[in-house]
């Protein structure tokens, strides 16, 4: 049986599908089984994402999406039917309260309100790549060299940066600053993945780290 969205109306901790035991505050959002969600319904912890009809991810105002690729802005985004302002744009410039910048990848648009969700309760929403790919296996070893000398340590996960939710706040702002700059030091030789990971290293922020299933289209509400 597939997994649920349900979100937390009190703290919750769990162990999850793959052993990890997690921590969720009111207002977080995490994926559980028919089983799992009816006893913590039950124990009013936690409300269904398809029952909760005062759920603010139907509020979308203030977000935007602003993408790279203007075939992407014209026969994907645009299709969505969320009521959403689609920016094209090679820059990331936070032009709305709440951002989506998309620049590729898997994507279901049943994912995009829930995100605009958190925003709500941290500054950034990034899915990991894969937790299998560590810094050490990406990049030259120049760049590995810049990465270990500001993160302390490669072996550690790697955001997807094709898709990132942001918070217009001065936080941010300083993060896609300093990952320009990160970003300039080797030029197109560099990884810009391992360059956000410096940023995110000297600008400490509220940072989700989303699943990597989030990116792989994990369909929401499903029991297949």
């Amino acid at each position: 049986m597939g997994e649920k969205w349900v979100k937390a109306l009190k703290t919750v901790v769990r162990t999850n599908s793959e052993g990890r035991r997690e921590m969720f505050q009111p207002g977080d959002w995490f994926q559980a089984r028919n089983m799992e969600i009816r006893q913590r319904m039950a124990a009013g912890e936690v409300a269904l994402y398809a029952d909760t009809k005062e759920a603010s991810i139907h509020d979308l105002e203030g977000c935007g999406i602003i993408t790279s690729d203007v075939n992407l802005t014209l026969s994907r985004l645009s299709v969505f039917g969320l009521g959403l302002e689609i920016t094209y744009s090679h820059d990331l410039v936070m032009l709305y309260p709440y951002n989506f910048f998309f620049r590729g990848g898997p994507l279901r648009k049943e994912l995009i309100p829930i995100a605009f969700d958190l925003l709500r309760s941290w500054e950034l929403a990034i899915p990991l790549l894969d937790f299998n790919v560590l810094a050490e296996s990406i990049g030259t070893e120049e760049d590995k060299k810049l990465t270990l000398e500001s993160v302390g340590d490669l072996r550690v996960p790697v955001y997807d940066t094709r898709q990132m939710f942001v918070k217009r706040c001065p936080a941010s702002s300083m993060l896609l600053m300093e990952w320009e700059e990160e970003k300039a030091k080797l030029g197109d030789s560099g990884d810009e993945r391992l360059a956000f990971l410096r940023a995110l290293c000297n600008n400490p922020m509220l940072v989700l780290a989303l699943p990597p299933s989030w990116r792989d289209g994990i369909k929401v509400g499903s029991d297949g």
